[in-house]
């Protein structure tokens, strides 16, 4: 462990910023800076994000993430173009859980989650 950090958490971000092919940068949203567990400065992490980009021709922009950590959000280049594309996101997520029988409850102050319908309440919500 490094300083705090497990060291599958420390592994799997030294692949990702080791990795000269950048597979693991593909697959994600948005990524945050940590200077104990990347072993970069902000200005040597920040032109590796840029690098990337570059050669990926992505999309992004930086921000604070809700622990004021320095992140990247890729495929949009302002907030309100991201707050846009995760609304579009979050919209197929739930016709996705609708598909497979279930709905979105929204308790106050609670994350989103999904409650499987019962046979005898989907027919009743088709008619």
């Amino acid at each position: 462990m490094t300083k705090g950090i497990p060291q599958r958490i420390v592994d799997e971000m030294d692949k990702e910023f080791r990795d000269s092919s950048y597979n693991m940068l593909d697959k994600v949203e948005a990524t945050a800076y940590h200077p104990k567990a990347y072993g970069l400065t902000l200005e040597e992490w920040i032109s590796f994000i840029e690098d990337y980009a570059k050669e990926k021709d992505r999309k992004y922009f930086f921000g604070l993430n809700n622990l004021q950590r320095p992140t990247v959000f890729w495929d949009a280049t302002n907030k309100q173009e991201w707050d846009k594309k995760q609304k579009l996101v979050g919209n197929q997520q739930v016709k996705f859980w609708a598909d497979q029988g279930y709905k979105r409850i929204k308790p106050r102050g609670k994350i989103n989650r999904f409650e499987k319908i019962d046979d005898d309440k989907k027919q009743s919500t088709k008619k």
